[in-house]
């Protein structure tokens, strides 16, 4: 996905643009521990690839670029569904790499 905005550093406007993608597979069992709540986890691979770019907007000489890449792409997860009522689910979960560790909760709402 590609985001364009603009930034101000020590003072200087800087106009910024990230393009980046990321690509997980993950594979895992799932353990129902109640009739709502289950726990799952296992292995992902994960590739994160991309670049960013700044250029200050009062000067055309000064421009910044990075390349953004992973550096693991193999890692492990772990997590729990818990059935809210019939159309709400919330899940946690927890992903890690030697390069990262990742909390994530999120509400799902199934609009019948």
């Amino acid at each position: 996905s590609e985001m364009k905005s603009e930034a101000k550093i020590a003072g200087n406007k800087w106009r910024t643009e990230t393009d980046m993608v990321e690509i997980q597979f993950a594979v895992g069992p799932e353990y129902k521990v109640k009739e709502n709540i289950s726990l799952y986890g296992g292995a992902f691979f994960n590739i994160v690839d991309g670049d960013f770019y700044a250029k200050r907007k009062n000067s055309s000489a000064t421009t910044i670029s990075y390349d953004i890449e992973s550096e693991s792409v193999f890692g492990g997860f772990i997590g729990s569904t818990i059935a809210i009522n019939e159309n709400t689910d919330m899940n946690i979960e927890w992903q890690h790499t030697s390069a990262m560790n990742l909390i994530g909760l999120n509400l799902v709402l199934a609009l019948n």
